[in-house]
């Protein structure tokens, strides 16, 4: 239906449901012109920026134009950034952190805890982030947020354990030692 109803009637509903359509049968391709097409319409919406970087992402192409289309997402509304983009944000930095860009994710990861509110996050949320940071050797930052998490999740003892190998790493065995020992 959609197919036949865009050219007799070219509405831009009908291009939102015929990118769907496309993406879930794996078009990808076909999708991204659709969306492409529909991103200069009236219908133009951050979560149609989203849906044109996930396609080029699954097909693997130009990150570049990945990073940028998310970047269209998030900033669709401008600044300051509300909870609305908070899904992209979080999404355009695991699309770096697969990428190897992980100085880049820790920075969205920043902006994510900005939009948020650090008392609105979970341990995970913290302990993933202090994995990027030590990718990056930033090890005053990924050392902060595992205590973080510590205070936030007090009887898991992995994070304790994870708190004692950071303190190993930046050569506070004094702390790790005593640490250990109550676990």
């Amino acid at each position: 239906k959609t197919e036949t109803s865009y050219p007799l009637d070219p509405q831009p509903a009908y291009l939102l449901q015929k990118g769907k359509i496309e993406f879930a049968m794996k078009n990808y391709q076909a999708s991204f012109e659709t969306y492409t097409k529909l991103n200069s319409t009236d219908l133009r919406s951050p979560e149609n920026y989203f849906y044109t970087a996930m396609i080029k992402d699954q097909i693997g192409d130009d990150l570049d134009m990945v990073l940028a289309l998310m970047d269209s997402a998030i900033n669709f509304y401008g600044k300051p950034l509300t909870q609305q983009v908070s899904s992209y944000v979080i999404e355009k930095a695991n699309i770096e952190e697969r990428h190897a860009m992980y100085k880049e994710a820790v920075l969205d990861y920043n902006t994510y805890e900005e939009i948020l509110g650090s008392g609105n996050l979970t341990a995970d949320f913290y302990v993933f982030r202090e994995q990027l940071e030590i990718k990056c050797r930033m090890y005053e930052q990924a050392l902060a947020d595992i205590e973080k998490a510590a205070v936030i999740a007090p009887d898991d003892a992995s994070i304790y354990l994870e708190l004692a190998s950071m303190y190993v790493r930046v050569n506070y065995n004094e702390k790790a030692i005593p640490l250990l020992k109550s676990l």
